[in-house]
């Protein structure tokens, strides 16, 4: 189980695209900036974008299909378009 030092903390989102690399950063223990964070992610998913767990050091971790305010960090690319 996560102590709450653990949870607590700045949090990062980086989103991947053709304008570059944008980053969100929000702190754990903000409601405001988790609900905000929460929101860009949601509008990112709903355009199809695909969110995955890392840890700060950008090592693989694993795709999220949800908002986990608690993640290290998460990196969120567009869809791929075939060709």
């Amino acid at each position: 189980m996560e102590t709450v030092e653990q949870v607590s903390g700045r949090r990062e989102m980086r989103v991947m695209d053709g304008t570059g690399d944008t980053k969100t950063i929000w702190d754990a223990d903000n409601p405001d900036e988790v609900a905000n964070a929460r929101k860009t992610f949601d509008e990112l998913r709903a355009k199809r974008y695909i969110a995955f767990r890392v840890n700060k050091l950008g090592n693989k971790g694993e795709q999220m299909n949800t908002f986990d305010p608690t993640a290290e960090k998460m990196i969120l690319i567009p869809p791929l378009v075939g060709g």
